[in-house]
């Protein structure tokens, strides 16, 4: 009888995902006297360089300068045209996305729209960022005996602030661009933390707390970051400055998709298990259609999300390019495959993962390697809704889109043995 001696070559398993260590953005902050007190766009790029980024940005903010302003301002427009933003911010003047129905829907929607049109036109890569504002502190009482009682909105603070709110949710969904909600995080701290002073004495432009709150939301909104661990405390007391950072976290970073942060934005990002030198790669990238892959040993992939076994162990830089019509995104991560000499059946049986799964699943077995075996998978009640022979390699990977979410046992067999996992499909 012939005698088959395995020496198997394997790393523990890994689980990683592709990330830069930082990023670097230049972003033309267009606005008025909001933006410019207490130098918003330099207090955003210093919490950004606490965290290992970095913020290049120009600004054009004349005071009291209405957005429809800036359309007709050469300045603005001329550094539009200068191309090469990643982001454009615009912000409204203070009180035009608080007024009537009428006047909105002729000073301030129209105006928002030409001036994405013009971004896009000379910045196709970049995202137009609407800095939602907030209401006055006590309301705004000219404006309140002016309207009233038609349009009661400047008559207190809720109310100013929860039309600004609906104004430019309307506007970045309508013009599919993004919300710093700086309105927003500031209202969760005026609740949740009353001693915070958030304006001057005007009780309408922030005090320092209140640009520092702007700047932890435009933080997230720019780089898609909790801005809870920045280093930065803007000169604050640190309690204060952490529980604005907290609140920055709960408004703008746990709820990311309603501000619209990266849902439009195209995205270059994935992630990779690696057993032995068998990797299999996770695209988890947004808003691509096609992807370019350098696996680091000179081997190229251009699919979604390849699986490439490498000659040897070692240091491999791999790197994913993601492209749409107009644009495209790297990113990098390295692959570290140092191995361990292993003789014989090794330890590494039993192993599905990952474990709850979505869309694909992992198995590895010694029985793959040592001859013919079979997969099925059984539902909850023993019905069969998968079934294949599996293949000579030690780790398979099965697709289980198909299968409903719920809880399934996986049984891999061959003529002598029978192992059964029990997994989760989400």
């Amino acid at each position: 009888m012939k005698k088959h001696h395995y020496l198997l070559l394997i790393c523990s398993i890994i689980f990683s995902t592709a990330s830069a260590s930082g990023k670097k953005l230049k972003v033309l902050f267009l606005g008025n006297s909001y933006t410019y007190v207490n130098n918003l766009p330099q207090m955003t790029a210093n919490i950004a360089a606490s965290m290992g980024d970095t913020l290049v940005w120009d600004i054009n903010a004349p005071g009291g300068q209405q957005i429809s302003g800036h359309f007709s301002d050469r300045v603005s427009i001329g550094k539009i045209k200068q191309g090469g933003w990643d982001n454009v911010v615009l912000q409204c003047q203070s009180q035009e996305t608080a007024l009537p129905d009428n006047s909105v829907q002729t000073d301030v929607y129209p105006y928002i729209t030409l001036l994405d049109s013009v971004i896009k036109r000379h910045n196709p890569c970049a995202e137009t960022i609407l800095y939602m504002t907030w209401g006055r502190k006590n309301g705004d009482a000219d404006m309140c005996a002016a309207y009233t009682p038609q349009w009661p909105y400047f008559c207190s603070y809720q109310q100013m602030d929860s039309i600004i709110r609906v104004r430019y949710t309307k506007m970045a969904n309508d013009n599919k661009s993004v919300v710093s909600p700086v309105g927003a995080v500031k209202h969760y701290v005026r609740l949740n933390y009353p001693s915070i002073e958030l304006y001057q004495s005007d009780e309408s432009h922030p005090s320092v707390e209140g640009t520092y709150a702007a700047a932890c939301a435009f933080y997230t909104t720019l780089f898609g970051k909790d801005a809870s661990a920045a280093k930065y405390d803007g000169g604050l007391s640190a309690s204060v400055a952490a529980n604005i950072r907290t609140a920055a976290k709960k408004v703008a970073y746990d709820s990311l998709s309603y501000w619209n942060i990266g849902k439009y934005k195209l995205r270059a990002d994935f992630s990779y298990t690696a057993i032995g030198q068998q990797v299999s790669f996770k695209n988890n990238s947004a808003n691509a259609i096609s992807y370019n892959w350098d696996l680091g040993d000179g081997q190229t992939s251009t699919l979604s999300a390849p699986s490439h076994t490498y000659a040897n162990p070692g240091t491999y830089i791999v790197r994913m390019i993601a492209t749409n019509t107009t644009c495209a995104d790297t990113t990098y991560t390295t692959l570290q495959l140092n191995p361990t000499e292993i003789k014989g059946p090794s330890s590494i049986d039993d192993l599905v993962f990952p474990n709850p799964a979505h869309d694909e699943l992992n198995i590895a077995n010694m029985m793959f390697v040592n001859g013919d075996c079979t997969i099925t998978i059984l539902d909850n009640i023993g019905k069969l809704v998968y079934r294949q022979p599996g293949k000579p390699q030690l780790i398979q990977k099965i697709n289980i889109a198909h299968l409903s979410a719920g809880i399934y046992y996986l049984q891999v067999s061959n003529t002598n043995t029978r192992k059964t996992f029990t997994f989760i499909k989400e």
